[in-house]
């Protein structure tokens, strides 16, 4: 029996203890996690080079100014592709403006053949060989996302030919070529995929001051040919062009 109460009064000094345990263990303080950081805003600072590819339309119209014939008027659609660097500046978490310059080669063209104008049979035929821009770029970033507009001007190659066959079968030609220029607007999306890559699309507009093509020098097999002396064809174009591209960024912050 003196056991039995033994054993019973030790249950209780035990249980007596145990919520004083309790109330010192949650004395004793306890760390909390730290807290999860958000992941780093993309960082949109810095120089930038890459290439593009897309597709390009024209209006045009090439007329004879001596009688007003239009010796082309349509519009013409062709491939482009080249390369372009520039500069960013996140200016805020949210703003970006930058400047870039863009060089495309093209193998826009045109042609128009077969037009008599009096007793001449006219032909002409018009090439681009190449487009540039130096534009301004200003941007709303949504983290990794850039949508963007861009201005500034634009220099186009035009290459232009005329052939002419009289009444008396005499033949004459005249060509040159001049640096078209003109002013540029756009608007496009920018993706970075990587710390240092991103995908673009781009819609642009190319608005060119007319060209006049003299007819002079002359390129002749027969005196008859200088009666074409004294005209002159002008050469209005302006261009839509979509392109998609890669740029790779150099990253001036870490």
């Amino acid at each position: 029996m003196k056991k039995f109460w033994l054993s019973a009064c030790g249950v209780v000094a035990l249980v007596a203890a145990s919520p004083a345990a309790f109330a010192a263990d949650l004395s004793v303080p306890v760390k909390a996690p730290p807290p999860m950081m958000p992941p780093p805003l993309y960082n949109w600072s810095g120089f930038y080079i890459g290439g593009n590819v897309g597709g390009v339309w024209t209006d045009t119209t090439f007329t004879d100014n001596l009688t007003g014939v239009s010796l082309v008027s349509s519009g013409r659609s062709g491939f482009i592709g080249g390369g372009q660097l520039g500069y960013n500046w996140q200016v805020s978490p949210q703003f970006v403006i930058g400047i870039e310059w863009l060089f495309d080669g093209t193998d826009l063209s045109a042609s128009g053949g077969g037009l008599a104008i009096g007793n001449t049979v006219v032909s002409s035929s018009l090439h681009n060989d190449w487009l540039t821009t130096l534009t301004g770029r200003i941007g709303y970033a949504a983290n990794n996302w850039l949508f963007y507009a861009k201005g500034g001007g634009a220099w186009v190659e035009n290459t232009a030919t005329v052939n002419a066959v009289f009444a008396n079968g005499a033949f004459g030609s005249v060509s040159g070529s001049n640096t078209n220029t003109g002013w540029t607007a756009g608007l496009g999306f920018e993706y970075g995929f990587a710390p240092n890559w991103t995908f673009k699309v781009e819609w642009d507009y190319i608005g060119l001051d007319h060209w006049n093509l003299g007819a002079t020098p002359l390129v002749t097999v027969n005196p008859l040919v200088t009666t074409f002396v004294g005209d002159g064809f002008n050469l209005h174009r302006n261009i839509d062009m979509v392109t998609a591209g890669v740029n790779y960024k150099f990253s001036l912050l870490p």
